[in-house]
């Protein structure tokens, strides 16, 4: 009598066995793609929170709520609900016009410090908010709750 088994696996077998491979695989990209996700959002939120202190200490360090730039003519007010850029006015205590043009705002933003300068996104302002952007993710800085929230920029 002979043995007529052959050793192996049949091809059932193998197909089981990567379409296991396979649903592990996709579970595990997923689970890649939301983490690096949320690490691109926890970054610019932290550049943000780093952006609000800068602000904040150069604000407590004038004693003021104005911060005024001699050289470029602008103010920029923290006020206890929103932020906001204006060219100076007429009198030391006046304002003129607000600014809102993307990259005027950023380039005064960024002049307050060169901590601020040495970050790679850019700076704006939306609904009396700062709002920094870093590629495709951005963080906005509520002034009136004081909070920082990262999303990715649709």
């Amino acid at each position: 009598m002979k043995n007529n088994k052959k050793k192996g696996f049949t091809l059932v077998e193998l197909l089981v066995v990567i379409a296991i491979l396979a649903i592990l695989a996709s579970v595990s990209v997923v689970g890649y793609l939301s983490f690096t996700e949320k690490a691109k959002i926890s970054n610019v939120e932290g550049e943000m929170t780093q952006a609000r202190t800068v602000i904040q200490a150069e604000f407590l360090e004038e004693n003021s709520r104005k911060v005024t730039f001699n050289q470029e003519n602008y103010i920029i007010t923290l006020a206890i609900d929103k932020i906001s850029v204006n060219k100076a006015g007429t009198t030391e205590e006046s304002l003129g016009e607000e600014v809102t043009n993307d990259e005027t705002v950023n380039s005064i933003i960024e002049a307050l410090s060169s901590d601020l300068a040495d970050l790679p996104g850019t700076f704006s302002i939306d609904n009396g908010n700062l709002v920094y952007t870093n590629d495709e993710y951005a963080a906005t800085w509520n002034i009136e709750e004081n909070t920082v929230v990262g999303s990715k920029v649709e």
